[in-house]
């Protein structure tokens, strides 16, 4: 199993491809961040994850990874912009902080670079408030949680998205 180091100075962890729903999409995913892929069973039934180990898996459509702390809990992380908590951030992102820090009482579109996109949660809200944002995330897995969520979000018709890029900001900019 190959090991990958998800950022500098983190510890390493190791990263496994879950065959599942979407075995072309898994394989795809697996060669282009060189990590072994795993055949399970039914994946719905079994999410089960080894100690230290990250899975990354396709269910429900969405690109997910499923990991255990050390207390043995188990927690999954996916991007969906599509989902009823998303929603309701982008209703009101006027008075969030983020969004009043950038844009202040500027009334045209800006530019934003987000230089720790993360999820891209912040430059999906401000993207949707017609910016034009361009979104830096250096961890491989995090774009790739992030990408996913921002083409399913394309597919069902949300014009206003930031653009996302694997890079690191200091190395960037």
């Amino acid at each position: 199993m190959s090991e990958r180091t998800l950022n500098q100075g983190a510890p390493t962890v190791a990263i496994q491809v879950e065959l599942g729903e979407a075995p072309e999409k898994a394989r795809l995913l697996a060669q282009k961040l060189c990590l072994p892929v795993v055949e399970k069973g039914n994946v719905a039934d079994s999410p089960e994850v080894a100690d230290g180990l990250v899975t990354l898996r396709y269910f429900d459509g969405k690109l997910q990874a499923l990991s255990k702390d050390q207390s043995g809990n188990q927690y999954m992380v996916e991007t969906d912009f599509l989902q009823i908590g998303s929603a309701k951030r982008l209703l009101r992102a006027r008075s969030e902080l983020v969004v009043k820090a950038i844009q202040g009482r500027q009334k045209t579109s800006l530019t934003v670079l987000d230089a720790t996109a993360g999820l891209a949660g912040d430059a999906m809200l401000i993207a949707a408030l017609g910016h034009q944002v361009t979104a830096l995330e250096r961890a491989p897995l995090v774009y790739e949680l992030a990408e996913d969520g921002l083409a399913r979000a394309r597919i069902a018709g949300i014009a206003e998205l930031p653009k996302l890029i694997l890079a690191d900001g200091l190395q960037w900019l």
